[in-house]
């Protein structure tokens, strides 16, 4: 007794088997194919802990150098939703000393967190407080 199967397939089925997996892999490599995004978010304090609001953070993507720019508030800051890639954040520095981190690898559909401290520039005119230096 033999037992199995046979698969028929004429080559129309063939041909269109193929384009579809060949449009599903480029468009995956070309990233047409959505997938979830991500997100940073961290808190802006001193040296002593003190929350910093208004403090201009940047995420660059490091592959593209495309940016997105967001202003802290007195929870920290977030990107909400990035693409999946490598980052780098930094902050200016402008009556502080500037900040700047490499190397963030954001997931799909995960969360990562940068806590930042900045540091006051010896010199620099602090009168006026810290959230006037970032104006």
């Amino acid at each position: 007794m033999k037992i199995g199967f046979q698969l028929r397939t004429t080559a129309g089925q063939a041909r269109r088997a193929c384009g579809l997996l060949s449009f599903v892999f480029l468009a995956s490599s070309l990233g047409l194919i959505a997938e979830g995004s991500g997100s940073i978010s961290g808190t802006i304090s001193d040296s002593t802990g003190a929350a910093i609001p208004s403090v201009t953070v940047t995420a660059t993507q490091t592959k593209t150098g495309s940016r997105m720019v967001v202003e802290s508030n007195d929870s920290g800051a977030v990107f909400p939703t990035l693409p999946p890639a490598e980052y780098s954040i930094a902050t200016p520095e402008t009556g502080v000393q500037g900040y700047l981190q490499n190397g963030i690898v954001l997931l799909a559909n995960r969360a990562a967190s940068v806590n930042i401290t900045l540091n006051l520039v010896p010199g620099a005119n602090h009168k006026s407080g810290l959230r006037s230096a970032w104006h």
